[in-house]
């Protein structure tokens, strides 16, 4: 077996060496093996950091630009509107509309994890309620229990730790739990916040007509719509000669398509410089309460509740979750709070400051979270 050693990047030892068929093949010596398993722990490590601090960088690079006057205040409130009516939008269509194949839906798996997302969204409201005084603040923790940033972070981690069988899972679970996401945070950002008619504050009687309204304008939730809307028709048109549906928006509306896609792309980076022209290291003492709940709700409860019940549950025979389900469920429950969230927390009249906070503590903290839980879970077979 030859292995250069003057290629020092971590990938190429991990693909060469600890994947290495040779290698594998004298893993039956003691030492090998654990050096072996190191070695993964070690890949796992670097995909969580390679996954998770590029988004860090790009919000305090919007940190810099605040600060030699390149963001203004007038950019980033453009900024936050345009993301989260246009980009935010197209960003999610194209996720949903890019699931394959409607028939090979496992919904246990899908009814699973939006029964998580739900036992989170109402951990965070008790969370909230009995530890937060701020009204405005309520609803921004109560979110950072259940949202997560699985488009952006989690889909490249689930396929570093359970393949393509993963990958493929991840992308369905993410097109059922992201409209959830929406509708609760809504929903969180709503009941929690000072009524801007009568100015009354904390929780106030709930108009389910109101909030009917909000879900059903939310510019997300109409995104994360019509994604479904198209999967569903494509779905059911009838295939060519060749095998292939009559009509996809990606060949015969490819010019259209392109320029959605496009729009999507630039979603997540524009918004992290945002949330970086907006950040304040100075806001962290009065927030420190508040930051705390939401970060161990989102990194640290989160996970736990979903491998646990999910373990206890496969146990039992209720559901059969197996290792591409549990990396897909790291990338649901184990990532930082989507930066969505401090957009729509902004857009709704909630304390966007806050928000801002969650998103860079919690992305810092799941470098390491996501790393332990990887760990503790390859280490009982659930990865």
């Amino acid at each position: 077996m030859m292995i250069y050693y003057y290629n020092t990047d971590w990938y190429f030892v991990q693909v060469f060496f600890v994947n290495s068929f040779c290698f594998r093949g004298i893993c039956r010596f003691p030492r090998v093996t654990r050096i072996r398993k190191e070695l993964c722990l070690l890949s796992t490590f670097f995909y969580a950091f390679e996954a998770v601090v590029p988004l860090v960088l790009l919000i305090f690079l919007g940190v810099f630009f605040r600060k030699i006057g390149f963001f203004s205040e007038e950019f980033l409130s453009k900024g936050y509107s345009f993301s989260f009516r246009v980009a935010l939008p197209c960003m999610l269509f194209c996720n949903v509309y890019t699931i394959e194949n409607l028939g090979k839906i496992d919904f246990r798996t899908v009814l699973y994890a939006m029964l998580i997302v739900l036992l989170c969204f109402l951990l965070g409201c008790v969370a909230s309620v009995l530890f937060i005084k701020d009204p405005r603040r309520r609803g921004v923790v109560t979110q950072c229990f259940f949202r997560s940033n699985c488009a952006v972070v989690g889909i490249s981690l689930t396929e570093a730790l359970g393949g393509t069988a993963a990958l493929q899972c991840a992308a369905v679970v993410t097109a059922f739990t992201i409209p959830l996401f929406n509708i609760f945070a809504v929903i969180a950002l709503t009941i929690f916040a000072s009524d801007p008619i009568d100015g009354k504050r904390g929780l106030r009687s709930v108009n389910f007509g109101r909030i009917g309204k909000k879900i059903l304008t939310n510019p997300l939730i109409i995104g994360v719509g019509l994604g479904l809307l198209a999967l569903v028709i494509r779905h059911f048109l009838p295939l060519n000669p060749e095998g292939e549906k009559i009509f996809l928006l990606s060949r015969e509306l490819s010019v259209i398509y392109k320029v959605v896609e496009n729009l999507g792309k630039i979603a997540s980076p524009f918004m992290m410089l945002l949330l970086g022209g907006q950040f304040s290291f100075s806001a962290v003492k009065s927030l420190k309460k508040e930051i705390a709940i939401g970060v161990a709700g989102r990194v640290l409860l989160s996970p736990i509740l979903a491998f646990g019940l999910g373990y206890l549950l496969t146990k039992t025979g209720v559901i059969a979750l197996g290792v591409p389900e549990y990396a897909a469920f790291m990338a649901v429950f184990a990532t930082p709070v989507a930066v969505s969230s401090a957009i729509m927390a902004r857009e709704m009249g909630n304390d966007d400051i806050l928000a801002g906070q969650l998103v860079v503590w919690t992305s810092i903290a799941s470098v390491f979270t996501i790393f332990f839980f990887a760990m503790a879970f390859r280490t009982v077979g659930l990865l």
